[in-house]
């Protein structure tokens, strides 16, 4: 039924309130990182201590520090600053464009604020485990690029919109196998491609979104679904913009068709902007009904 369907919650289980704020966040961090690769390119001695974080470590055990021509910060600093490096400009645009493409649909749940974590909290955990996993083999080699945080984006828009056409026809929860399954491929083959990262910044997506954003969850890689919260009591916020009143309802009480039920679903796995213009018109009318 309509209560169970997190797009017609209140704020905090509904869709973004401010998809205005999002998208300026989502275009800032794409300026920034962009904005930074440019001037790395004209300024390379400038911003050579980004650049350094490209660099190999090595850790002396004995002496218990790390063996690196710029200072021992910089190796601590690659840990978030891998999101801010890139190796060319394919690897910088492939970056962006994923981003861009991909968080046109997180915002539509995620404001401002939680995007941003989501973007910083991907990129860092798989920054920092991927940190202490290869100290632990007495070399540090870096993530380079932001494909770690773009990662986390993903699983975020497959968990809240498993259905939706992405690529070549393809679903978002079918790419996801289809990535993990070339991630691994990349680890296995020892491709220079770090497939290992990108897994990572899954996983740090996915407790991100587990832990935050439970209410927008539609699909896991496991199956099971997250309990939602047995507290929340949906109820229905008609607004009437000409009075200014609005006034709440009682999902309970209000039946709605076959029709708009399938409409709601297909809302709820795809998107609005999947409607063809007649579904609009008929989920339209449904609405004036309601406010009657």
């Amino acid at each position: 039924m309509l209560e169970s369907r997190d797009y017609m919650r209140d704020r905090y289980q509904g869709y973004n309130g401010n998809v205005n704020a999002s998208k300026k966040m989502l275009r800032g961090i794409i300026i920034l990182t962009v904005t930074l690769f440019v001037l790395q390119q004209i300024f390379p001695k400038d911003f050579e201590w980004v650049l350094s974080l490209k660099n190999q470590a090595t850790f002396d055990y004995q002496n218990n520090y790390f063996s690196t021509p710029y200072p021992s910060w910089l190796v601590y600093l690659g840990i978030p600053g891998h999101l801010l490096v890139h190796a060319d400009v394919f690897h910088i645009l492939f970056n962006m464009l994923s981003l861009f493409w991909l968080g046109q649909f997180v915002i539509e749940k995620l404001d401002a604020k939680q995007f941003l974590t989501l973007y910083i909290f991907s990129g860092i955990f798989a920054g920092l485990i991927w940190f202490l996993s290869v100290n632990g083999q007495g070399i540090i080699a870096r993530s380079v690029g932001a494909s770690t945080a773009v990662s986390g984006v993903f699983v975020a828009a497959v968990m809240i919109y498993p259905n939706l056409p992405f690529f070549l026809g393809l679903k978002l929860r079918q790419l996801f196998w289809v990535f993990l399954a070339l991630d691994i491929a990349y680890i296995l083959t020892d491709s220079r491609t770090n497939g290992y990262g990108h897994i990572l910044g899954m996983i740090g997506g996915g407790i991100y979104m587990l832990i935050f954003q439970r209410a927008y969850i539609a699909w896991t890689p496991w199956g099971a679904l997250p309990r939602k919260s047995k507290e929340y009591k949906p109820k229905f916020t008609i607004h009437n913009f000409e009075t200014g009143k609005q006034k709440v309802a009682d999902l309970d009480a209000i039946e709605i068709s076959s029709e708009v039920d399938k409409i709601l679903d297909k809302i709820s796995a795809e998107g609005y902007r999947s409607l063809t213009k007649k579904e609009k018109e008929i989920l339209e009318q449904a609405g004036k009904k309601l406010k009657r």
